[in-house]
């Protein structure tokens, strides 16, 4: 089809010519917004790309890796700086410069961004300091490792970043400013809505609907067909055998929900197991 594609995903600009996409089946199911990023991401070729970093948490660590692998692949892809409200300008970070805050991304053109404020403590609020960007959602690229696998009958948004050894079935459908961490696995027909983490190791099984801003913490297992409600936290190693509510926080095998007693202690529902609550902020990295 002829047509211009200008940075679909970020990650591809072409300008004329012919460039066939193959739509997977399950297409007419995905919102009209994100077919556009159907399989285009840097596997394609496409000319340099240069990214800046928002936020300079442990997850740039993860964005580099994807970034020297595709490099080291020919990919032309290279990380500019990184932007973060916590370091001084100038500073640096992993060996890359700190450009300026957040708020200084609507002045660097020329650049697509990358989102790393993906942890435990910050997955509720990221989606509000995305917005007061102002930035297009194009202006967002997505990376996915080459030793990752992404079935050609996935679908992936702009902002998404899925690392090695990952594994995206067919009929997965990985919204904006989502990600996939090392060796997680995402079962097929699964719905990874916006903002949205799946940390190592974690698998997802088939037809989960993961609802916004929902973190899915490292080594946690989740049965087929069940609803990550928004905003919740799945604990490190749980296993999640029914619905979660919207902004609840489960742990435990089976995952049972945390609540808040007179103390304002975190006690497991059932279970009568109760700690500080700031003991539990940080669990499921």
């Amino acid at each position: 089809m002829k047509r211009v594609l200008s940075r679909a995903l970020g990650c591809l600009s072409l300008r004329g010519g012919t460039f066939t996409v193959r739509l997977p089946p399950q297409a007419t199911r995905i919102p009209a917004k994100i077919q556009v990023g159907i399989n285009m991401s840097v596997q394609f070729g496409h000319p340099a790309v240069d990214i800046v970093l928002l936020g300079a948490g442990g997850n740039v660590n993860d964005v580099l890796d994807i970034v020297d692998a595709l490099a080291a692949a020919g990919r032309s892809v290279r990380v500019r700086g990184i932007l973060d409200d916590y370091r001084e300008q100038g500073a640096k970070h992993l060996g890359l410069p700190v450009l300026g805050s957040l708020s200084a991304a609507r002045s660097i053109p020329d650049v697509l961004f990358v989102s790393t404020i993906r942890n435990e403590s910050m997955h509720r609020s990221h989606p509000e300091l995305v917005a007061k960007l102002g930035l297009d959602r194009t202006r967002f690229t997505s990376l996915v490792h080459p030793v990752a696998h992404v079935s050609p009958r996935a679908a992936i948004a702009h902002g998404v970043y899925v690392c090695a050894g990952a594994s995206v079935a067919g009929g997965v459908v990985l919204h904006d400013h989502c990600s996939v961490g090392p060796n997680a696995t995402v079962g097929h027909d699964t719905q990874v809505n916006a903002f949205a983490v799946i940390a190592a190791s974690a698998v997802i099984s088939g037809g989960v609907q993961v609802e916004q801003g929902c973190y899915v913490g490292s080594g946690a297992s989740v049965k087929q067909g069940i609803r990550l409600g928004r905003g919740s936290l799945v604990g490190l190693g749980a296993v999640v055998v029914r619905d979660v509510d919207d902004e609840a926080v489960v742990v435990g095998n089976p995952a049972r929900p945390l609540r808040r007693n007179a103390k304002g202690l975190e006690q497991m529902t059932g279970r009568g197991m109760t700690e500080p609550a700031s003991k539990f902020k940080g669990r499921g990295a």
